[in-house]
């Protein structure tokens, strides 16, 4: 009978532990979820984003999504055009009207949220999310603009939103001055150890975190170049709940250009949710606005749940 006892306890344990080890890669896959192929569609094409993406209406703008623009006025900002570097190649071109800046007006840009970790984890707690992006020869930089990173929990953190560890984070990045970049972070600033604060550029933190929606991170730590393709990948691993672990890599072209701990949030219901697509100049004045129309291509776009 005893033998027939430590059997049982035996296989019910085993039974556990399999069943661990069989749910555990459900939310770490290193499966790309997201790699949409521009090449299916004609140049002139506006490349439908919920079929690309799996983009919802809300937070979208500047798009064409299943047969309906976003902004629900055409014509689109967003088309497909032949790579300029390779003629056998499609991508996608966001068109900015010149004295257009932030997401007010017509002719901004562009901008969507995708859902597929929110879909098909229920949320997951790092993720790898990786595209090509393409400034012209004779950009008009101006005083800079949004490019694309992922979002954590609701789509809300954007346009001042505080963060607050409860509700939700982003991770896009922005082009500045001279095609300077910098991680463009809605994170709980007031969660933050000061030594991450004091790597803000604005507003300038030296020793304290203050009571402000996001931090321009590290700015000026690699700078785009014109007329050539850059290598966009960023690594979000969520913080554990009460510990400043979180972790925000990225990498340009291959090279680490910031390795960044601090926290995401201070609840477990908060989960990485998916890509945050945003384009547009601004800022929120008429110095950010460029002069002439503008455009930007990107392409090869890659989201993956865990680290790639």
């Amino acid at each position: 009978m005893t033998t027939n006892k430590s059997v049982l306890i035996s296989l019910a344990v085993a039974a556990q532990l399999l069943s661990f080890t069989i749910a555990a890669p459900s939310r770490r896959s290193n499966v790309a979820l997201s790699v949409p192929n521009f090449n299916d569609y004609s140049e002139g094409d506006a490349p439908d984003i919920y079929k690309l993406f799996k983009a919802p209406f809300t937070g979208c703008f500047g798009m064409y999504r299943d047969s309906t623009d976003c902004v629900s006025s055409k014509p689109n900002d967003s088309y497909v055009k032949v790579n300029p570097t390779n003629k056998d190649e499609r991508v996608m071109e966001i068109n900015l009207r010149a004295g257009v800046y932030g997401t007010s007006q017509k002719g901004t840009g562009g901008q969507f949220y995708s859902s597929e970790f929110t879909d098909d984890f229920g949320g997951v707690d790092e993720a790898t999310y990786e595209y090509q992006v393409y400034f012209p020869s004779g950009f008009e930089w101006t005083h800079g603009g949004k490019l694309p990173g992922q979002y954590i929990g609701s789509m809300d953190c954007s346009g001042g939103f505080m963060a607050d560890g409860t509700n939700c984070a982003s991770t896009r990045l922005m082009w500045r001055e001279n095609g300077e970049g910098e991680a463009y972070l809605y994170v709980p600033m007031m969660e933050q150890d000061p030594s991450f604060c004091a790597k803000c550029a604005y507003p300038e933190m030296d020793s304290e975190c203050s009571d402000v929606p996001h931090c321009s991170l590290n700015r000026g730590s690699w700078s785009f170049n014109e007329g050539k393709w850059t290598t966009v990948k960023q690594y979000v691993k969520l913080n554990t709940v009460g510990k400043n672990d979180g972790i925000f890599s990225l990498w340009i072209n291959g090279n680490l250009v910031m390795k960044e701990q601090l926290v995401y949030r201070t609840t477990n219901d908060m989960q990485l949710s998916g890509q945050f697509f945003s384009t547009f100049f601004g800022g929120s004045s008429q110095k950010y606005a460029p002069n002439t129309d503008q455009t930007i291509l990107f392409k090869g776009f890659k989201l993956t749940a865990g680290e790639a």
